[in-house]
């Protein structure tokens, strides 16, 4: 979601999931990065959504863990 200035500039984008869930760690500036590399997109006025560069891209990791230390 983005809240707009009068002149039609982002000002704050706040991500959600598909689920409904806000993301914490998304702000402006991820967002614009992401627009930039077009991993997401709006079409005909919608949304912004993930684009399918974004889902290849940005697609589930396993975990980054080396060691089983913390368990």
């Amino acid at each position: 979601m983005l809240e707009r200035d009068e002149r039609g500039t982002p000002i704050d984008a706040e991500c959600l999931t598909r689920d409904g869930w806000r993301l914490a760690d998304c702000n402006l500036a991820v967002f614009k990065d992401l627009k930039k590399k077009r991993l997401i997109a709006s079409q005909n006025g919608q949304p912004y959504r993930i684009t399918r560069e974004g889902l290849v891209n940005l697609r589930a990791q396993l975990d980054n863990r080396t060691t089983s230390r913390g368990w």
